[in-house]
């Protein structure tokens, strides 16, 4: 499904050598500002180069193409003619792209018109000519447009954490350290489940599952669930996100993705392994005893509990099945 409502944000860092391109490629859709009425939408991707010659300051050159066409430029100097290393960020929200160097802003352009693949918006670093080191590259999950959010200072630490993420099915997990981490629908490590002593599963029709979800945000809008249709049937469900204003279908995506797989919520008891976190996908690949029965399954952790018995620690692992 298209919407014109998204985001992406992706950071990395390169050193400032003379004539480093790098090209952010997405599958991000979009028109150039006075188009022609034949236009068509197609894919934008991001060119970023340095340039410097002799003693000049670097300058840095940001490009907007679409379908490999440039339809904007802009160059920008560091007022730095011994500049290193770039810290870069680029972000897409709505119509919208921004370009930011070593924690300034340098660039913008609006589209015309802009379509996000909710359901799965792909984005890729390419070096074109000579080469360089990008490091720190990383890709943020949680994209948002607002570049501060200002809490109440009597709100308690809830409600402030509430007023960041907003209506996004954000799960909060407990980190090494007394830490907490914040995820959205990101899954840790594959973990090859060893010494498994017992395997059961628990079947139910959650109520949150839905097969069509009618979602009403900024936008009203319908996101399909082909899965749920398949293996359950018709299902409705109203899903309420007026606070979103992006991100409200992959939100409602992620909520019947995620009621899917608590149709089927598994058991694992196990000797105890410190490798095990919340979030990882457990492989179990085994053969059970007497019947010769073959389980193949993934278990996303959703709970761990450890125990300690005549010596010999063990755990207990609950969570849904991966579909």
């Amino acid at each position: 499904m298209m919407n014109k409502y998204g985001s992406l944000e992706v950071f990395f860092t390169y050193p400032s050598d003379t004539d480093k391109v790098i090209e952010l490629v997405t599958n991000i859709q979009g028109l150039k500002q006075w188009n022609v009425g034949t236009a068509v939408l197609a894919p934008i991707s991001i060119k970023v180069t340095s340039t410097k010659d002799g003693s000049d300051p670097v300058f840095i050159q940001v490009q907007t193409l679409i379908n490999d066409v440039v339809v904007d430029q802009s160059d920008f100097s560091t007022y730095n003619t011994t500049e290193t290393t770039f810290s870069i960020r680029i972000f897409f929200f709505d119509a919208f792209v921004s370009v930011n160097l070593n924690n300034k802003w340098i660039y913008s352009y609006a589209f015309a018109q802009i379509e996000y693949d909710e359901g799965n918006i792909t984005a890729a670093v390419k070096l074109h000519g000579a080469t360089t080191t990008i490091t720190n590259l990383r890709r943020v999950e949680l994209a948002d447009g607002r570049e501060a959010v200002y809490v109440d200072y009597e709100s308690n630490t809830e409600n402030g954490i509430q007023s960041i993420i907003q209506q996004r099915p954000i799960l909060v997990q407990p980190a090494v350290g007394r830490a907490l981490s914040f995820t959205y629908q990101a899954e840790r490590d594959t973990i090859n489940a060893v010494y498994v002593g017992r395997y059961t599963e628990r079947h139910t029709l959650p109520s949150s599952l839905s097969s069509d979800g009618l979602i009403y945000g900024n936008d009203v809008s319908v996101s399909i669930d082909l899965e749920t249709a398949r293996d359950v049937g018709f299902i409705t469900r109203l899903y309420r996100l007026p606070e979103l204003t992006t991100g409200a279908n992959a939100a409602a995506a992620t909520l019947q993705k995620r009621a899917r797989e608590t149709m089927v919520q598994a058991t694992v008891e196990a000797r105890l392994d410190p490798r095990v976190m919340l979030s990882d996908v457990l492989n179990l690949d085994l053969i059970v005893k007497g019947t010769n029965r073959h389980i193949e399954k993934q278990v996303i952790v959703e709970n761990i509990q450890i125990g300690l018995r005549d010596g010999e620690a063990s755990m207990t692992i609950t969570g849904r099945t991966k579909t």
